[in-house]
């Protein structure tokens, strides 16, 4: 069993959060699952798990600027058809006195994996990364920077993806996340920048 109390590159942030509302928004828009298709396709650690963006990078006029480099967001047009996750993101994002950035419900195949990998760029430098667990049978199996961490459902974790990171979905079913930044507002980063130092061999 491990003890989140005991981690340095994840931090627990709250349990017993009533997904159902937003799975059965999910479920409700299921096909959502198979029309945006960019990421998937052109992000090699994510080639195993589908998404339904929800607010999501502007492009910047500038194409000399990487995607992941730009500040701009913009809601999706499933932003509308999710008004219970919305009002999940906006309710925590002032609590927390953030500014919320992207958002987007991922699934990750049965038996699947996210491949090690970090979050480069200005876009990331400057927030943090949550992840709400929505549906995973057994558990969420999760590695940033050495540490491992199981996320179960009804939990929301921050976790350093600045650092080498990668997930496991280690169940016969779909493993579902409400994945989402904050740009925190009156107080530093939960996990700041690692240098170039850290960036995995492969990549």
């Amino acid at each position: 069993m491990i003890d989140p109390a005991s981690l340095t590159q994840f931090r627990r942030i709250a349990t017993s959060i009533d997904v159902a509302p937003i799975l059965a928004e999910i479920r409700a828009n299921r096909s959502l699952w198979y029309v945006s298709q960019v990421r998937q396709q052109t992000v090699k650690a994510q080639a195993e798990t589908n998404n339904i963006p929800l607010r999501r990078g502007v492009r910047p006029a500038d194409r000399s600027l990487a995607l992941d480099d730009t500040q701009e967001i913009a809601e999706t047009d499933n932003w509308p058809l999710f008004s219970r996750t919305a009002e999940y993101l906006n309710r925590f994002a002032a609590e927390e006195s953030g500014q919320l950035s992207r958002a987007m419900i991922v699934r990750l195949k049965p038996q699947g994996r996210v491949f090690r990998h970090i979050d480069h760029g200005a876009y990331y430098a400057i927030r943090d990364r949550y992840h709400l667990v929505i549906q995973s049978p057994g558990g969420s199996e999760m590695k940033s920077g050495g540490e491992t961490a199981i996320f179960q459902p009804g939990e929301l974790w921050c976790f350093n993806n600045k650092a080498v990171h990668e997930a496991f979905n280690r169940s016969n079913d779909w493993r579902i996340h409400l994945i989402f930044d904050l740009v925190p507002r009156g107080r530093p980063l939960r996990f700041n920048a690692l240098g170039s130092a850290d960036r995995p061999p492969d990549m």
